[in-house]
């Protein structure tokens, strides 16, 4: 008998109007077996800290010293709508499904009390409102716990990392002192990468490339002062005041960095000897940023636009990227960047004690042109809109071959100057380097010019064993644990999970709505009965039975689904689904826009 693979298809995203850049980067979300890990310890935690509010509810007396009634947890109406989505996504279907995406976006309307505009699509600035707003929830749910600490003594709570937080390292070096700058972290959740003005590079060299940029004409403190000292030690007969500034400038110049502020009477004299001895050096700066905290997931966007006579173009350069991407991280810089987290983290503790928390749900720090306000009109289009450089009006072309070469020939030195410079600069430090690796999850192209075209999403399939016992597929795919409700359907082999939690929960008697953007009250509630229920079970073995049971039976055999490695891959254009070969994925290295990779362990 003829019998159906679980991955021949998968559930597919309805395209009413413009929706493809939303579609695209949710299908690429659902590609991502660690942000189920993550979503699942996050509700978890979220279960744990309701239960043990109630339990202290229960055994004490309201009065104005008791803080528990007064609390209840954050809620986090994205989070809850994202792994409803994603678990509809992530479902094992058999026969062609298509759903809607907006039962996900206007959960996100709601928060920021806005509508997605109809003029301004972007997958990149989609999946930053995305990633910013899930942190924000995170946040709050993290300084929750850390506020109130001391209700939670006896029963320690700690919460998942958020798995797409990172920090990037920036620093300038000169080439003339040698002299740094200190360690400047920045926040990233989307590794952003401009593209070249040539027919194709590939992605390591890319990220090399933009590790990397020369800074002409810097005025440089240590330059300056270590002119000072120079001439005012070779001075035959110096003042009093020169010695004693002498002194001063020989003491700092131990630890100064090259953008140090001095003390203002220090610098009025640095600046009276430069001018006096007609010395004006500007020097040359290497600047160096890259990552300095590996993430769990690495969302790399590929910036495509670039300006050629005051006009916007889409740049076609090909980025050749590879299955797995290996990552160099120095060891030293990243036990740094945690120490910077960690101080932060204790700083917005210590500020939430003393303050009360703001709002944040607030719509300020959104991509500017992905939300409008409610007095701005819709604009129907017939195709979603490549928008990197918003409010260029004028008409552009995907960038040819031969403007790769012409541009070529016009593009600066910097690149050659840098490797020149490299020696002199003494850039890298002598410490250990943590090799990173990350494997491939989901590309998201885009097809068309800069003003118009057409995303599409490559996502990486689950790995589908079919037991040697029974008529059961099993994904390793992590199962989702807050979703919606199971729909009742009559169909091919049952599928479940390779690492279910809880393959024995009867989902059909779980009251959990769709609508993720109920009151905090009803959907906490909801939540902490479905999760309670769901925790509660007991620890199942692989097979499917109770891990004290008497009568366990051994493990039966899995047999992998051949075709879910042979075609690894679905190509997802909305509704359509299509199996795509590895290679074949690859190749598509001129249209790739977004690429996902997960860390492996």
């Amino acid at each position: 008998m003829f019998k159906k693979r679980p991955d021949k298809t998968t559930t597919g995203l309805i395209n009413a109007t413009v929706d493809c850049f939303a579609n695209s980067t949710v299908q690429a979300l659902a590609s991502l077996p660690e942000l189920n890990v993550y979503l699942n310890d996050f509700f978890s935690t979220q279960s744990a800290l309701g239960k043990l509010l109630e339990d202290r509810r229960s055994n004490e007396e309201p009065d104005n010293d008791t803080r528990s009634f007064d609390l209840s947890v954050p809620s986090t109406p994205l989070h809850e709508a994202l792994s409803i989505l994603l678990s509809q996504l992530q479902e094992t279907i058999y026969e062609r499904r298509s759903i809607s995406v907006w039962s996900f976006l206007n959960v996100l309307e709601k928060i920021f009390n806005s509508r997605i505009s109809k003029s301004q699509h972007d997958a990149h600035e989609l999946l930053q409102l995305i990633l910013e707003t899930l942190e924000k929830e995170y946040v709050s749910v993290q300084l929750f716990i850390g506020v109130n600490e001391e209700l939670f003594n006896d029963s320690p709570i700690s919460i998942a990392q958020f798995p797409f937080s990172s920090l990037s390292i920036n620093q300038l070096r000169s080439v003339e002192c040698g002299g740094s700058s200190s360690l400047g972290f920045d926040h990233m959740a989307i590794y952003s990468l401009p593209t070249p003005r040539k027919p194709s590079i590939s992605l390591p060299d890319l990220i090399k490339e933009n590790q990397r940029e020369v800074i002409e004409g810097y005025n440089c403190v240590k330059c300056n002062v270590l002119f000072c000292i120079d001439v005012l030690s070779k001075s035959p007969d110096p003042t009093p005041t020169e010695r004693e500034n002498l002194k001063q400038l020989k003491k700092l110049n131990v630890t100064l960095k090259i953008n140090d502020d001095l003390p203002p009477s220090l610098q009025a004299f640095v600046d009276q000897t430069c001018k006096r001895y007609k010395y004006q050096l500007k020097s040359t700066l290497i600047k160096n940023h890259g990552l300095a905290k590996p993430p769990k997931i690495l969302p790399i966007h590929l910036s495509r636009s670039i300006f050629l006579q005051s006009q916007a173009v889409r740049n076609s350069c090909k980025v050749e990227f590879d299955e797995i991407l290996a990552l160099d991280i120095n060891e030293s810089i990243m036990e740094e960047a945690q120490k910077f987290i960690d101080e932060k983290l204790k700083e917005a503790i210590q500020d939430a004690k003393e303050h009360k928390p703001t709002d944040n749900n607030s719509s300020e720090t959104l991509p500017p042109n992905l939300l409008f306000t409610e007095d701005e009109k819709h604009v129907g289009i017939e195709e979603p809109m490549f928008v990197e450089n918003a409010g260029q009006n004028s008409e552009d072309e995907s960038l040819s071959s031969n403007e790769h070469v012409e541009s070529s020939n016009t593009v600066t030195n910097a690149d050659n100057e840098s490797k020149n410079l490299e020696s002199t600069a003494n850039v890298e430090s002598e410490t250990s380097i943590k090799k990173c690796t990350y494997k491939l999850q989901a590309v998201i192209c885009h097809q068309g010019s800069h003003r118009i075209g057409h995303y599409e999403c490559y996502r990486r399939k689950p790995h589908y064993y079919k037991t040697s016992t029974s008529n059961e597929f099993l994904s390793d795919v992590p199962e989702l644990l807050f979703k919606a409700p199971a729909e009742e359907t009559a169909g091919p082999p049952s599928e479940a999970p390779l690492s279910d939690p809880s393959p024995g929960v009867d989902e059909s008697n779980q009251d959990i709505s769709s609508d993720a953007a109920k009151s905090p009250e009803s959907s906490g509630s909801r939540f902490r009965r479905r999760m309670s229920s769901i925790i509660s079970m007991p620890k199942l073995n692989d097979d499917n039975s109770p891990a004290n049971s008497s009568d366990q039976q051994s493990k039966p055999t899995r047999k992998l689904v051949s075709s879910s490695v042979k075609n690894p891959f679905w190509k997802i254009s909305d509704s359509k689904i299509t199996e795509y070969k590895l290679e074949d994925v690859l190749k598509d290295s001129g249209a790739a826009y977004m690429l996902f990779y997960e860390l492996l362990p």
